[in-house]
């Protein structure tokens, strides 16, 4: 008893966890270090067995593991279990002593490797998931001792040279022998800028050969000094090689594009631009910069108040917000240019927004073709038709004048049924000509925008009547007849009286040339909410599907036999659009072959009448 006692002193001081044991594992003496360490008080563990805390170390173990003539053994990463049950783990050095008169005693001294082995578990998955990030990305790992000149690859590097894993072979001279001559410099150099110790880390890109040479690929190498000499001198060098042919073809591909882009953007024979949010000219070509006059050092960062007309730039900045902000898709408009002389240059200006793989808008691209010269013509046109519709009209009042006063004079005189036949076929063409003559200037006026409308409250259904009993002796002469329904009654629009009777006297003309023989034109005319709404229907043939689309158009004809069988300019219906567009309302038309065709239009009611 004195014994352990002299023992438990002597261990109660030391820092070291110290276990004593009996022969049947039972805890004879704890010191302080190790009661702390297992979450006990002073003395706590005496009396209990060892494998209350170290649970895999009963006597028998222990004794199998401490070999004579040896008496102790290291024991590592033991598991323990802290009084709070929660697991950790040790290095146990054991020590068997005996006593004469006793049986074999153990000592057991602790040092905890709880946190050590976590953090190592820790490296250890560290370092495997980078291998197998190595493994995945097909990345060849090297190593280059610069004082024997050795060097050591990885079995991915010898993957990617194509080379067998258990095969002996000189790397370098094979690596050596299989990049490009001319990449050869490029490839080597890195290596001994490192080795000379000019740089800590390369980066170098060049072509190898496969083994068969067939075909070339690109590699990229990354270099980095990994030791040195106690004078600094690099004594070891790593790398990691990798095979980068489809990013490299991606980058061919991707500049070649884009070659292609600017020179198709350099020699377009129209105008380009591309733009800031906020207008300013960022890129500009050649026949953008003959269209205003400027070398594009001027143009570059300059804003679009630089070549436009003054009164065109409120207008299209707004129309950049509206791009901006997703409401319109793309914007097109005749504007005007300010060229370098002062000179005024129409352009027909496309712009749409650039955007990027989030949607957000970042530029503008712009295309502008010159149409000064298409202007010019125009008004040029514009002046001779007005000139010779003048020239003409004035002649052909004279004309139809003395036409039908000869065929006053005709009609009291007995003249031959010829001649009377002759006066009267005179006059018909005469009045054509004289409708030719006054579509050819209203749809001048039109496309100028100079045709002006003197509108009134007029009761549409009195000017339908009145447009209808005009048209009779027409459809008569079509062998059709022409029929009302008027029930919905008085219906008051602000509109002008000659211009229902123009539209009228198209559509009823028009109805009756392509109506079959012995049927009627209906014209109806009812009211949709706020809007009067007049059809003009009759029974034939109907509208050839190709002539739909463009049947509003100047000058569009069905066919040019009907033209000729019937006669008309083509402008009949685009003047009617025109109006009913001008007076606010809509037109349009329904057609089902063989059957009927309705042409329809719309127009605002009076206030009093909504």
């Amino acid at each position: 008893m004195v014994e352990q006692d002299l023992l438990a002193q002597a261990i109660a001081t030391v820092e070291i966890a110290v276990i004593v044991l009996g022969h049947e594992g039972e805890i004879l003496l704890g010191n302080p270090a190790a009661c702390s360490l297992m979450g006990y008080e002073p003395d706590q563990l005496t009396g209990t067995d060892i494998t209350s805390v170290l649970p895999s170390l009963d006597s028998a173990f222990l004794d199998a593991h401490i070999v004579p003539p040896a008496n102790s053994v290291i024991l590592h990463d033991v598991a323990g279990l802290h009084r709070n049950n929660v697991q950790r783990h040790f290095n146990v050095h054991v020590t068997a002593w005996n006593n004469p008169d006793a049986p074999a005693r153990h000592t057991l001294m602790l040092r905890e490797m709880t946190e050590e082995l976590a953090q190592k578990r820790a490296r250890n998955a560290e370092l495997e998931r980078a291998q197998n990030a190595i493994r995945g990305a097909r990345i060849g790992v090297f190593e280059f001792d610069t004082t024997t000149k050795e060097a050591h690859v990885s079995d991915i590097w010898r993957d990617l040279m194509e080379l067998p894993r258990d095969e002996i072979v000189d790397v370098q001279k094979e690596w050596r022998t299989r990049v490009h001559p001319d990449d050869l410099d490029a490839a080597d150099a890195p290596m001994r800028r490192l080795a000379q110790g000019l740089e800590s880390r390369t980066v170098s890109e060049y072509r190898l050969f496969t083994r068969d040479r067939r075909e070339l690929r690109w590699i990229r190498t990354n270099l980095s000094v990994a030791q040195r000499d106690e004078k600094g001198n690099p004594t070891r060098i790593v790398g990691a090689q990798v095979d980068v042919t489809d990013r490299k073809a991606t980058e061919l591909a991707l500049r070649k594009s884009m070659d292609q882009f600017q020179s198709a953007f350099d020699n377009a024979p129209i105008g380009k631009a591309i733009m800031t949010l906020d207008g300013k000219l960022l890129e500009v070509n050649p026949a953008f910069c003959a269209i205003v006059g400027q070398d594009k050092s001027v143009l570059m960062g300059k804003g679009l108040a630089m070549i436009l007309h003054p009164d065109e730039i409120a207008e299209t900045m707004m129309e950049m917000e509206r791009l901006k902000s997703g409401y319109l898709s793309n914007h097109q408009a005749e504007q005007r240019f300010l060229h370098r002389n002062g000179q005024v240059i129409w352009g027909l200006l496309s712009i749409a927004a650039v955007r990027d793989e989030d949607g957000q808008v970042v530029q503008f691209i712009a295309q502008v073709v010159n149409v000064s010269e298409q202007h010019r013509l125009q008004d040029l046109k514009s002046e001779f038709v007005a000139t010779v519709s003048h020239e003409l009209r004035t002649p052909l009042t004279s004309i139809l004048g003395a036409l039908k006063l000869l065929q006053a004079q005709a009609a009291d005189q007995d003249l031959p049924d010829p001649m009377k036949r002759l006066i009267e076929i005179s006059l018909q063409n005469a009045d054509r000509l004289g409708t030719l003559v006054g579509d050819i200037l209203d749809f001048e006026r039109f496309s100028k925008g100079n045709l002006d409308i003197e509108t009134g409250d007029h009761d549409l259904a009195e000017l339908i009547e009145a447009a209808v009993e005009e048209s009779r002796p027409l459809a008569e002469s079509y062998r059709v007849a022409v029929a009302t329904d008027l029930r919905v009654g008085s219906l008051h629009c602000p509109v002008e009286p000659a211009r229902i009777c123009q539209i009228m006297s198209n559509l009823l003309s028009n109805a009756a040339k392509f109506a079959d023989s012995n049927t009627t034109v209906e014209v109806i005319l009812d009211r949709r909410d706020d809007m009067a709404r007049v059809v003009v229907r009759n029974r034939g043939r109907g509208i050839p599907e190709a002539f739909r689309s463009t049947i509003f158009l100047p000058f569009a004809q069905a066919a040019p036999t009907l033209t000729r069988d019937h006669g008309g300019t083509g402008l009949g219906l685009s003047i009617c659009k025109q109006i009913v567009e001008h007076l606010g309302g809509e037109i349009g038309f329904i057609s089902v072959p063989g059957d009927y065709t309705d042409f329809w239009f719309t127009l605002p009611l009076c206030e009093s009448q909504q």
